[in-house]
């Protein structure tokens, strides 16, 4: 015998097509808004780079430069997120990233900076472009440690075509987008906090990234997808929070003096700084492991004590990752 429920709900349709009355069709599911991929192009300028209010923060022993012009006389592209976990693994076969969630949308992290260059070399083969860097007597597990002979240095060319990291000063440059500010948005950091300047720019940090607890039941913190929060003036997402990025150099001291195309050189015998055999890195940024004061467009930080023995260029700090830049003639045209 037929169910009496499922009789009635067939004579129901039955009805409904006699009488022209179709069901209504189900609301269709939104499609999610697609991650911006479009490089961003940023021409050559001028701006102030450094700490506004000699402010200093001990997360890693962190050190400002003083505030001091600097020229960047290079049009590059840069790209819009950071690279996530997803595209690591494509080209690299892997993921080494520490984070406490399962989510190939969100930054890579625990990335060794010379695995990095590995991985811009190959990005930049499969675009037919010409790899930036020469690396020498390397070893370790790419998405583990991973190193080089530091001693010799890494070649390079900042005019290569190929992708590269950004240099620290292209960094500040294209993560100010124009601002003076101390942040990204406003000049106060419940900007970033509460989005009462702009609303939806909050960053990714410690306070608001828990993730899943821990063997002992301590919550840990969480990388999140990329583009959940508003971008910068020039639409460059989570430059300030998720992850700290790596930049080409190795902390360097300046003066207030103005500087033109400001890089370090990675060789002994131009100030190559070397701490018990291992290179060290600027890394800029905060991440969701830092207070909100870390996200200060000034701050830089590289120290022995960073993440807990050392941003080495050849171990795996967490949670660091990174974006990659490409110099171009000009932005005309693009």
């Amino acid at each position: 015998m037929r169910s009496p429920v499922t009789h009635t709900l067939a004579a129901v349709a039955a009805l409904r097509l006699a009488t022209g009355c179709a069901e209504a069709p189900e609301t269709p599911t939104p499609e999610p808004e697609p991650t911006p991929t479009a490089e961003v192009c940023v021409s050559p300028g001028k701006y102030l780079r450094g700490e506004r209010d000699s402010f200093f923060v001990g997360f890693c022993g962190g050190w400002s430069a003083p505030v001091h012009e600097v020229t960047l006389t290079r049009a590059f592209l840069v790209q819009p997120i950071e690279t996530r976990r997803v595209d690591w693994a494509r080209v690299m076969g892997g993921d080494p990233s520490r984070s406490s969630v399962d989510c190939p949308e969100c930054p890579v992290d625990s990335v060794a900076w010379y695995a990095v260059l590995v991985y811009a070399n190959r990005l930049s083969t499969e675009a037919g472009l010409t790899p930036c860097y020469r690396l020498h007597d390397c070893e370790g597990d790419l998405n583990g440690s991973y190193g080089c002979d530091a001693r010799r240095g890494v070649e390079w060319s900042v005019d290569c075509d190929g992708y590269r990291l950004p240099t620290d000063a292209e960094w500040e440059y294209f993560a100010r987008a124009g601002t003076d500010g101390p942040y990204v948005c406003g000049d106060r950091e419940d900007h970033l906090w509460y989005g009462e300047v702009c609303p939806g720019a909050s960053a990714w940090v410690g306070r608001n990234s828990y993730g899943l607890p821990d063997s002992d039941g301590w919550r840990t913190t969480a990388t999140h997808p990329v583009a959940t929060r508003a971008p910068n003036a020039w639409g460059l997402y989570d430059v300030t929070g998720n992850v700290a990025e790596w930049v080409w150099d190795l902390p360097y001291h300046v003066s207030a003096a103005p500087m033109t195309d400001p890089y370090s050189l990675l060789s002994d015998n131009h100030g190559f700084l070397l701490w018990d055999g291992n290179d060290v890195r600027t890394i800029r940024g905060g991440s969701v492991e830092v207070s909100i004061e870390s996200l200060r467009l000034g701050y830089r930080c590289a120290t022995r004590e960073a993440w807990g023995g050392g941003a080495f260029a050849g171990v795996r700090p967490d949670p660091i990752g990174f974006r990659l830049v490409r110099t171009v003639p000009s932005c005309g045209g693009m």
